[in-house]
């Protein structure tokens, strides 16, 4: 994926109308998550120019941080967990960004993303130093009783922070190439497939094959050299986020 890509993303998270949803009063509870985003560099993080020369000058608007990398040859990639497997828990086991629901210390929706964040996987996104925060993407209902917030965070430090991973809630990192997400192809999916005996008990009239959703198969494998698949709300969310990289604003206004 092309700096261009990313230009077109950086640019419209700040321009496009994204769904903002307010919480009914009987379900005043949130959640929140983050894409994390970084430029891979193909030479070593001692030569690839990703950073400024002091912390003065540490970028706060993404096209200056476009204008720094635009020597330096890469790819972006995208951060995902796999959730820990745990019985009862209907996220268990399944690829998601990184977040959690809202905590009363929190204020905003984006404090609940950076809190959980720093919880889950130890990366602090409030460090401007190493994060710098594009945008959101449209707000998912989910079923009627939770709204999830998802935000977009762009690594701008060379090399990723130490990762400390809340093995609870987290069973693995990948970061996945966002040029092959673009280029992946959809199949359908029996997310209960896998988990015969949790589906008996959660939904005792489903049966093999009957649900079929759209997913992707990640480049990974987990620990138990099984397939990870990208399905259902993450997928969802990526997508919005895909879209938004390949639409050149620029390009769009002109033929207006």
């Amino acid at each position: 994926m092309s700096l261009a890509n990313l230009r077109n993303l950086c640019e419209n998270l700040q321009t496009k109308g994204v769904l903002n949803i307010t919480s009914p009063a009987q379900y005043p509870r949130r959640a929140a998550v983050v894409a994390i985003l970084r430029w891979h560099a193909t030479t070593p993080p001692d030569d690839a120019v990703l950073h400024t020369e002091s912390p003065s000058s540490t970028p706060t608007h993404p096209l200056d941080v476009l204008k720094q990398w635009q020597d330096t040859p890469g790819h972006l990639e995208i951060l995902y967990i796999q959730r820990a497997k745990r019985k009862g828990d209907v996220w268990s086991g399944q690829v998601a960004f990184p977040g959690g629901k809202n905590e009363p210390e929190d204020t905003k929706d984006v404090e609940t993303a950076t809190r959980e964040v720093h919880e889950e996987i130890g990366l602090d996104l409030t460090d401007t130093t190493n994060f710098l925060q594009l945008g959101k993407l449209d707000d998912k209902q989910v079923y009627k009783e939770l709204v999830v917030v998802p935000f977009v965070f762009l690594q701008i430090s060379p090399v990723t922070p130490p990762l400390a991973i809340q093995d609870s809630e987290v069973a693995a990192v990948y970061w996945i190439s966002l040029k092959y997400l673009l280029h992946a192809e959809l199949f359908n999916f029996d997310p209960w497939a896998l988990r015969n005996h949790e589906r008996r008990e959660r939904w005792p009239l489903a049966s093999e094959n009957k649900i079929q959703v759209p997913s992707i198969v990640l480049p990974v494998q987990d620990e138990q050299e099984m397939p990870v698949i990208l399905w259902g709300l993450t997928l969802r969310m990526s997508q919005q986020l895909f879209e938004f990289a390949v639409t050149d604003v620029v390009a769009e206004k002109s033929r207006l």
